[in-house]
Formats: C-alpha cells, structure tokens, sequence
C-alpha cells in the first residue's frame, strides 16, 4: 500500500507492508535494518522507517520507491548501475547467509529511490537518472531465509539466486 504526499512538494510518502508476526520476510528485513546493516551501502532491503504491531500482524512502514524501471532506464550507464547495484545487494545477502531471492520479474522484486532528485523535479520525467544518482532495493523477499553457510541446501539456494538473478539480467539485455 502507498500512502501519497501530503503535498506535491513534500516527499514523506510511505509504503506500508503488512506481514505476520512469525513472518521469516519479517524477521530478515528487522535485522537488515538494524544500524550496522543498514549503513553498509551493499544493504539492499529498504529503509524501514517504523513498525506497528497490531495483533498478529507487524505494519512496516517503509521509505516509498517506485518500479526500478520508472523512469525507464535510458542508457548503458543506467543499465550498468543497475546491474552492479543488484549483484551487490545479492552478495550481501548472501554473506549474510540468506538465500531464496526471487529474481523472475523484477518489476515485481526491485524498486528504485528517486529521493535524490532535486524538490523542482515533480515528476518521473523529469528525472534524469545520469544527473541524480539512484538506489535499488529488493522489495520481495517473501520467499527469503537464513541459511546455514556450510549446508548443501544452503549452497543449491546461492547457485539458484545467481543463476536466477543472471536469467534477469540476460532477459534484459536481450528486449
């Protein structure tokens, strides 16, 4: 769920996320979003900005993104940026031990920070991702977990993400 500006001008939009209490998704995105993780640039999990707890559903409220390719990706270098940011968001997840990212459709996993653009710009196009840098963040870790680093399970779930995240980019660069 989105929640829009309170004006055109403001960027306090939210994004709001209602997972269950017992939720592993849950679980990883608490702990990616505590002060050491959350500093590390490679962290790909977005910016939570506060929890709620309401029974046995936890609400996140979280920093708003948009699709990652909105607006689109216009050159190499947007490509190139985009594919670096993702491989390195896979690697911190998986120095962290958690596996089982989905990389199928990234209009529906990645999602994208404009907040670098100046208030003037108030809309997507008028954003310039080669004048404004940007941030890609993994929005679909439903299928997530922690592994144990030295486990055979834990090694066919890596293999699978990079392969996964390879078909992606490969289907990428081929529309």
């Amino acid at each position: 769920m989105f929640i829009e500006p309170s004006t055109p001008e403001q960027r306090d939009s939210l994004m709001i996320e209602c997972l269950s209490r017992t939720s592993p998704q849950l679980f990883i995105i608490l702990e990616l979003n505590q002060k050491e993780l959350r500093s590390d640039p490679w962290n790909p999990v977005p910016h939570l900005r506060c929890a709620v707890e309401r029974g046995d559903n936890i609400y996140l409220c979280l920093e708003r993104l948009n699709p990652y390719d909105q607006p689109p990706l216009k050159t190499v270098a947007n490509y190139l940026d985009f594919f670096r940011q993702v491989l390195e968001g896979l690697a911190f997840l998986h120095e962290h031990h958690i596996a089982n990212v989905s990389f199928r459709d990234p209009a529906t996993c990645i999602m994208v920070d404009l907040g670098s653009a100046p208030s003037t710009c108030t809309s997507l196009d008028d954003f310039d991702r080669t004048v404004y840098p940007v941030r890609y963040y993994f929005t679909n870790l439903r299928n997530a977990r922690r592994y144990d680093a030295t486990s055979e399970t834990s090694n066919s779930a890596f293999g699978h993400d990079v392969k996964e995240c390879g078909a992606m980019i490969g289907d990428m660069l081929i529309r």
